[in-house]
């Protein structure tokens, strides 16, 4: 499953870096109050970094709210299945 993931973020990088590099033209950017001319590839490589940097951060905030009685479940979990002793499963519908 690691493996996976590896591989599709490097195919989300290889893809983004080639949208990034064939749009070379200068577009008019408008931020607030500030406008300014803009090659569309680094305005492209800058918003696709963003968006991974805060995809990122959600995630690790995400991971750090679930808290250290989590973390000690899924290492019982873990550490009982290597035993061969898991818990009792609930039934779903």
């Amino acid at each position: 499953m690691q493996k996976i993931r590896w591989l599709l973020l490097i195919l989300a990088i290889l893809m983004a870096l080639a949208v990034t590099f064939q749009n070379n033209d200068a577009v008019p950017v408008r931020l607030l109050w500030i406008e300014r001319n803009m090659s569309l590839s680094i305005l492209l490589a800058c918003t696709t970094a963003i968006g991974f940097l805060a995809g990122a951060l959600t995630t690790a905030l995400m991971l750090l709210r679930r808290g250290p009685a989590k973390r000690v479940t899924d290492k019982k979990r873990v550490a009982d299945k290597k035993r061969g002793e898991l818990p009792p499963q609930i039934e779903s519908e």
